[in-house]
């Protein structure tokens, strides 16, 4: 698995899980509208790097250097700093409900992402959280158990558990129970973030966490080691050792963040 590059961001907010919203449904919990071009809830192209909000006493004030592959009409991947944490945001659309993640001084969140006051042309992209849901830390659990990983990139892999061309899978035990899941491959990928469509194995300083789609449920694992098989051709192949965090959605929480930084004379939009 490699590294998350980073490049320059496009704006972000994050709402209370309390607000109203309507649409469909997300990870955390009851998702918005999608992307709109309604009035902003902060003015983005005056002030960069701004950051108002709190979630579980943790306050922010900023925003910073980020990655993100976004745009109108394709899935959009998403990952920020912030001042006290990080977020990372998925979706196959701005205009439709997404998921997202949120670490917070070691605490893990998760969220449900809409796109609030999106206007391409000016450039200003807000993403807005909601539905928030708290997971817990992972300082402190033993990584017992096993999750292994394949993506068979072409006809020519030679690794195990993937049988055909384009198949993605995850495998193994975790606290006694079998877990074998297969995926698409991620139709956008920022670099050592999305290895599967709902599969992300997120790596940080003093933190890696891979939060997995698997049957109806969102789950989250903390990840003591991500070892490749660099033998293999055609293809990827992992093996993670992990101890389960949690499901997304199980723990409701309240919180709010609203933060935009996208500079004036750049778009992240081809």
């Amino acid at each position: 698995m490699k590294r998350m590059a980073s490049v320059v961001l496009v704006a972000l907010s994050v709402a209370a899980c309390s607000s109203g919203s309507s649409g469909g449904a997300g990870t955390g919990g009851d998702g918005g509208s999608g992307g709109s071009t309604q009035e902003p809830p902060l003015d983005c192209e005056a002030t960069l790097g701004l950051a108002e909000g709190e979630l579980e006493g943790t306050t922010f004030s900023a925003v910073s250097g980020s990655s993100y592959i976004l745009g109108e009409q394709w899935p959009y991947s998403v990952a920020s700093n912030l001042d006290n944490g990080s977020v990372w945001a998925w979706g196959e659309s701005i205009k439709e409900p997404g998921d997202a993640h949120v670490l917070v001084q070691g605490q893990h969140y998760c969220a449900t992402a809409n796109w609030p006051a999106t206007d391409l042309e000016v450039p200003r992209a807000i993403l807005q959280l909601s539905e928030f849901s708290s997971l817990g830390s992972c300082e402190g659990l033993q990584a017992t158990d096993t999750l292994e990983y394949c993506y068979a990139r072409n006809q020519y892999y030679s690794g195990d558990g993937c049988a055909a061309e384009g198949d993605v899978k995850l495998w193994g035990t975790v606290n006694g129970e079998p877990i074998d899941q297969s995926y698409q491959h991620a139709k956008v990928s920022l670099a050592g973030v999305d290895i599967g469509d709902g599969l992300h194995f997120v790596q940080g300083a003093g933190f890696n966490f891979l939060r997995a789609k698997i049957g109806a449920q969102t789950r989250v694992f903390c990840v003591s080691s991500a070892e490749d098989d660099l033998d293999v051709i055609g293809g990827e192949r992992t093996t993670f050792q992990v101890a389960e965090l949690g499901t997304c959605g199980a723990n409701p929480v309240a919180g709010e963040l609203t933060a935009c930084v996208l500079p004036k004379e750049e778009t992240p939009f081809p």
